[in-house]
């Protein structure tokens, strides 16, 4: 091998080289960005979960209430038969 391709060769490499490391840089940054829209994604979700049970407690809160509302009612119109 002469001089010349030698030279040619290692200008492939580093420019192969090069491309790796630029490869392995871009699916580094797309790997984090993933993480933080998951990490954004999970709080959202987590939110929306406490949300949702803070709204069946309150739905049940308010269903007790009208359950006792509707007895005292009926006591009041017929009494205490029931």
């Amino acid at each position: 091998m002469c001089l010349p391709d030698a030279l040619q060769e290692l200008t492939e490499c580093k420019r192969q080289r090069e491309w790796a490391f630029g490869e392995r840089d871009r699916i580094v940054s797309e790997r984090d960005n993933v993480r933080i829209v998951c990490d954004q994604l999970r709080l959202e979700r987590d939110g929306a979960v406490t949300d949702l049970f803070s709204a069946l407690r309150d739905c049940n809160d308010i269903r007790r209430q009208k359950n006792d509302a509707v007895r005292e009612l009926k006591e009041f119109r017929y009494g205490s038969f029931y």
